[in-house]
């Protein structure tokens, strides 16, 4: 972590049961999820960490990307609890490390059409604030993804507490002790918030929702 600046956490730990297929393999305008991903956080971060899966060895995974494809300064984090969650993910990455003083922008593998300038605005957004915990939000449900969280609010909770938790659950407790702020989420911007979990879902972005 270098002069307190957001280090990326890219969630890579799911099952990909309903896609039937690993999505990080999977593809969106001619680049795999997990390609697309670390371009996005190379863009606004100098310190990457995938979570959930060593995908730079393949040691755990399928991947076939080549080396020279990852960041300079990209790590991966294996789950202790595959398959626990994201929450556990996050909290197990910063309590085992101790990066309590450090914030993190959250980006999740299958969000392959999300957009630089809206993790730009993420970031500016939670300078002015100073919110623990910064996400966008729009008339129908809250995006989770990305977000932009302060590493201290996970000091006082382990991460076993997170085991198959939601992020309805997190923010439940957020709310209790710590500042949230929400960001606004414009109609032309909606389709950036899509998870691929499905082929269908993949179908519906790649037709640009038609």
């Amino acid at each position: 972590m270098k002069d307190n600046h957001p280090v990326a956490l890219i969630l890579a730990g799911g099952k990909s049961s309903r896609m039937g297929t690993d999505k990080a393999n999977l593809e969106y305008q001619g680049k795999k999820f997990l390609e697309i991903s670390l371009k996005l956080a190379a863009a606004i971060c100098t310190e990457i960490h995938i979570l959930g899966r060593d995908l730079i060895s393949g040691k755990n995974g399928m991947m076939e990307i080549p080396p020279g494809v990852f960041p300079e300064d990209t790590h991966t984090h294996p789950d202790k609890c595959p398959f626990c969650g994201p929450l556990f993910s996050i909290a197990d990455f910063i309590s085992s490390r101790n990066l309590y003083s450090g914030k993190f922008v959250i980006l999740s593998m299958d969000m392959p059409a999300m957009e630089i300038f809206t993790l730009k605005e993420l970031i500016h957004r939670a300078g002015k604030s100073h919110a623990d915990w910064v996400f966008f939000e729009d008339t129908e449900r809250t995006h989770y993804f990305p977000s932009l969280i302060e590493g201290r609010i996970f000091q006082s909770i382990s991460p076993e507490d997170f085991i198959d938790k939601g992020f309805h659950y997190f923010r439940k407790l957020m709310e209790k002790s710590h500042s949230i702020e929400t960001i606004p989420l414009k109609p032309e911007r909606q389709m950036q918030f899509i998870n691929i979990n499905s082929p269908d879902d993949l179908a519906f972005l790649s037709t640009g929702g038609i």
